[in-house]
């Protein structure tokens, strides 16, 4: 790929976005987004990997519930489903970038490209994924994978790695909602040459994995659930009566029991369950002087200076969740660094808690 053609793509890329140099936070411009939508890509959801081709899979963490073995269980799942397991399972990366470096240094041993690219990692449609592009950094979202194609964190890789005929599946809970995130993936890995893209899958549905016996045989099975959300601020639980009623308002076209389901936790069945997460926003802007920083003595005080962030309320809006419903805590803290110095700042963390629904439906 002419270096050329990639500084060209990545400066077209970077307009969608201001960047603030407030602990790297941005903003993408609705005008430009608009642009990136009208670039004609293949997004074929039943392409077939090619027969000669080898496939990986990339467990990207490990499970901090045990109520929840998401990782766990896809690991089994790909060592051992007849159809869909790979030739490869490695659960020893657990950034992009540490993905995207072991794809160019363990090359597959058939001189072709590989054929489908497995990436398990948690997400939720409204933050991006749960990993970050390299140590350290933050989770990786449209903003940061742009910044890192900019300054060559992610380096696309070359056609004899993956090229058009290689799939990039991302087993990430409802990420498919987020057509332009799977467009920077696809950029990300693949680089800029339209004829040797990478198809990037994901659904728009929860993933789950499970196991079960049948006629004396381990069965591992893949299953896809649909989300529905009620919001509420973090440790502001409503009652279960006027949870019910938020679901019933909000999807008055469904016939889910939602008073049933919410009693629920995990079933194996199709009936419908819930289950909680916390979306947290924080948003730091560092001040030149102690003295420099606001007042934030009050409440009010507080709301003032949150209301004043106009790039955090571009942020709010493009998640798509009411500001009101998040819980606040707006502080002065000081930030040190490893070689001593240090900058006073005002710090913003915001929590909503999400209450989902979920129905198996494949």
């Amino acid at each position: 790929m002419k270096k050329s053609i990639f500084l060209i793509a990545i400066a077209f890329l970077l307009t969608l976005v201001v960047i603030q140099m407030a602990y790297n936070h941005y903003q993408l411009e609705s005008e430009m987004q608009e642009q990136l939508h009208q670039i004609q890509i293949d997004f074929d959801t039943t392409k077939p990997v090619e027969s000669n081709r080898l496939r990986i899979t990339f467990i990207m963490g490990d499970d901090q519930k045990s109520d929840n073995p998401y990782y766990a269980k896809a690991l089994a799942y790909y060592q051992n489903h007849q159809d869909d397991k790979t030739d490869l399972v490695i659960n020893s990366c657990s950034t992009l970038k540490q993905v995207r470096d072991f794809l160019e240094i363990h090359r597959p041993d058939n001189g072709l490209p590989w054929g489908k690219i497995n990436i398990v990692v948690h997400s939720n449609e409204w933050l991006g994924l749960s990993c970050s592009v390299e140590k350290g950094g933050h989770r990786a979202d449209k903003e940061t994978l742009l910044l890192a194609i900019e300054n060559e964190t992610l380096k696309p890789l070359s056609d004899e790695i993956i090229d058009g005929e290689t799939i990039i599946k991302m087993e990430s809970c409802a990420l498919g909602k987020d057509q332009e995130m799977l467009e920077i993936l696809m950029y990300a890995f693949g680089g800029f040459d339209d004829s040797e893209l990478p198809c990037v899958r994901a659904s728009e549905h929860f993933v789950t994995f499970n196991s079960r016996i049948e006629n004396g045989q381990i069965k591992y099975e893949r299953k896809l659930t649909k989300p529905w959300y009620a919001f509420h601020r973090n440790q502001e639980k409503p009652k279960a009566g006027k949870l019910t009623q938020l679901f019933s308002e909000r999807y008055p076209e469904e016939s889910i029991n939602w008073s049933a389901a919410l009693e629920k936790q995990y079933v194996s069945s199709s009936e419908a369950y819930s289950q909680q997460f916390v979306v947290p926003i924080v948003w730091d802007v560092v001040y030149p002087t102690k003295s420099s920083r606001p007042s934030l003595a009050t409440h009010q005080d507080q709301m003032n200076w949150l209301n004043e962030q106009e790039d955090l309320l571009y942020k709010i809006e493009d998640i798509g969740i009411d500001q009101d419903l998040f819980q606040w805590k707006v502080e002065k803290v000081i930030h040190y660094y490893d070689d001593g110095t240090w900058e006073p700042a005002v710090k913003a963390t915001g929590l909503c808690n999400v209450v989902c629904v979920l129905k198996q439906i494949s």
